[in-house]
């Protein structure tokens, strides 16, 4: 796809403070949203699940550097990427 390949080639020239940025913000985005006081809201697993493969996306580009690596590689590092924010998204799905 053309949209997330140029994210990708973004993350991927990202310094390495800068992406510890990008790796820290969401982690605190999902604190506040867990510790919210509201109790647990329907939706907080699915952005749980984005913030999970916004993270997985910005290590295996900035650190793993996906994009100087061999394209089987790169095809199962993103697969295993995906396994964890998808099986997120699925307990987010039943839970509702």
């Amino acid at each position: 796809m053309p949209l997330f390949d140029a994210i990708d080639t973004r993350i991927s020239r990202m310094s390495t403070t800068v992406a510890w940025v990008v790796l820290v913000t969401p982690s605190v985005s999902a604190i506040v949203v867990a510790v919210d006081g509201r109790g647990v809201l329907p939706w907080v697993g699915w952005i749980v699940a984005l913030l999970v493969w916004i993270k997985a996306r910005v290590l295996a580009l900035s650190y793993l550097e996906l994009c100087h690596a061999a394209p089987v590689f790169q095809r199962i590092v993103t697969a295993f990427s995906l396994v964890v924010p998808l099986a997120l998204a699925l307990v987010a799905w039943w839970e509702r």
